[in-house]
């Protein structure tokens, strides 16, 4: 609901509003951690005295600056944040080791995660159209049927609907994925992100961590429909202009297309399958990073490529548990 700082003023206790997401931009990404005399600060241009803290089990964020801003939540309930930051476990902690990683109050180890780098980059396919695009949907207009062929909705289209029976805009609302793609063979969520950056393991985290809570909803419960008719029947409404866009990309109506996408999820052969579509990142550079990373080079990008390369890895790992395949397309 709000964000606000307590402020201590005589015997009186003032309140400030703060705006939370300029905030929350300076540490979009990877911050430095300086050790000095075993005191772990957090280098970052706004908070001066941030830092970790080691617990007999966990690591934690220490502030006490951070300790008077306040997040006031719409049922009335108002933490510091800082708490909020430590309960949720809201970041991610990497070492000069890239075999280990900090996530969710655990350490975890790979002494794979370099040893496998071939078949890791399998599920990368490249496209030299990923970079001409400018944008994510492109710009909107009362007289748009399609998506703007610079944007990353309309390569997909342009690449993808074809392929399938049914093609489906999901995005907005509770969406399953930007697009879902149906036919007898497979069920295809792909989910597109554009991104004016390079290796940026944030915005990788984000379309990563889409794709995967969304697994479930390859295979949809009976009560999810109702709401995916209403949808699906409407045309795309965007940066408040309703356009001339279906949902419904490739097929017919609604009805047919959840009746179709019904039928083929009982297939017992059917193929699962998540597309994750990025314009910020590149097979070769990425290919290059990591054997710099393996080798034990230093170079600039070194933290990013090696959360990066955790996010694969879950993300390989989840799917597999799921029965799902994964690709990610990407420039080349």
């Amino acid at each position: 609901k709000r964000c606000f700082l307590k402020i201590k003023k005589n015997d009186d206790v003032l309140e400030r509003e703060i705006n939370l997401i300029q905030i929350l931009k300076e540490f979009e990404y990877l911050l430095e951690i300086d050790n000095t005399d075993d005191n772990f600060t957090i280098k970052n241009k706004i908070v001066s005295d941030l830092s970790l803290f080691l617990n007999n089990k966990s690591i934690t964020l220490r502030s006490k600056k951070l300790s008077k801003l306040y997040i006031e939540y719409e049922t009335g309930l108002c933490y510091p944040i800082l708490k909020v930051i430590n309960w949720t476990k809201s970041y991610i902690i990497t070492f000069d080791n890239p075999e280990f990683i900090y996530s969710n109050r655990k350490l975890f180890k790979d002494n794979r995660l370099l040893g496998n780098l071939d078949a890791t980059l399998k599920i990368f396919i490249t496209h030299p159209e990923l970079e001409n695009v400018t944008s994510e949907k492109g710009i909107f207009r009362s007289d748009s049927e399609e998506f703007d062929t610079q944007s990353v909705f309309g390569f997909v289209e342009n690449k993808f609907k074809t392929k399938y029976e049914y093609f489906v805009c999901d995005d907005l609302s509770k969406e399953w994925a930007d697009h879902i793609g149906l036919d007898e063979e497979s069920i295809a969520f792909y989910h597109s992100k554009y991104k004016n950056s390079a290796f940026s393991a944030s915005d990788f985290q984000d379309i990563v961590g889409q794709a995967l809570k969304n697994l479930g909803n390859l295979s949809p419960s009976d009560n999810q429909w109702d709401i995916k008719e209403n949808l699906w029947n409407n045309l795309y409404n965007n940066d408040s202009v309703q356009t001339q866009i279906n949902r419904i990309r490739t097929g017919q109506n609604s009805n047919d297309t959840i009746a179709y996408f019904k039928k083929v999820k009982g297939y017992p052969n059917i193929k699962k399958q998540v597309h994750i579509v990025i314009n910020f990142i590149s097979k070769s550079g990425l290919e290059n990073k990591l054997q710099q990373l393996k080798n034990g080079e230093s170079f600039r990008e070194r933290n990013e490529v090696i959360q990066i390369l955790w996010f694969i890895s879950s993300l390989i790992s989840s799917c597999f548990e799921a029965n799902t395949e994964v690709y990610i397309h990407c420039k080349p």
